[in-house]
């Protein structure tokens, strides 16, 4: 089975992220990715919104939840076999880590500012990769970026108790506005 999602990490409250988003949480739980949003907040200070949307994890979006702040992203498609992580402060790319294994065997391509924590990994991942040798080919970088944000927040993607995570959706009542978490995003108002 093929999968593709995203998710995005703020160092911020939930109710931070939820106005920063335009949307309310429901209150339902969900297991991430198996809905468009869905969230939860972790004892290390950091939310992370999940999405089964690959491009969920766009520019645009860390652009305006780093405001005034930090927000990662990471996507991850083993249909490619590619992933990436970002990581944003106030509004603007600070770091990023892009591995794709049709391209680039067991190199990433990392640019800007990197956290510590990512020469440790990335040293370890390519130990890894180097002793495989029997079984099915394993590829032990496809994850540093993934493993770079769980470094730095506490969460990694499959790894997750599944009852935290809740939908989110757009508010409701006469006054809500279903496109305003839309409108934010591309800068209307």
């Amino acid at each position: 089975m093929s999968w593709s999602f995203a998710f995005i990490a703020i160092r911020a409250g939930k109710d931070v992220v939820l106005q920063r988003l335009g949307m309310e949480d429901t209150g339902r739980a969900v297991e991430p990715y198996r809905a468009a949003a869905s969230c939860v907040e972790l004892p290390s200070g950091w939310t992370v919104v999940a999405s089964d949307k690959m491009d969920f994890a766009s520019p645009e979006l860390l652009a305006l939840l780093s405001q005034d702040g930090e927000a990662l992203g990471c996507w991850l498609s083993d249909v490619v076999m590619a992933s990436d992580a970002f990581g944003y402060r106030d509004g603007r790319e600070v770091w990023s880590i892009r591995y794709d294994c049709n391209e680039h065997d067991g190199v990433v391509d990392a640019a800007g500012k990197l956290p510590p924590q990512f020469k440790a990994i990335y040293k370890k991942a390519r130990a890894a990769q180097a002793a495989e040798e029997d079984g099915p080919p394993v590829d032990y970088v496809w994850d540093v970026p993934a493993d770079v944000v769980a470094a730095i927040t506490g969460y990694r993607y499959d790894e997750f108790d599944e009852a935290a995570f809740t939908v989110l959706a757009p508010p409701r009542g006469p006054k809500a506005d279903p496109f305003q978490a839309l409108k934010r995003l591309f800068g209307k108002r």
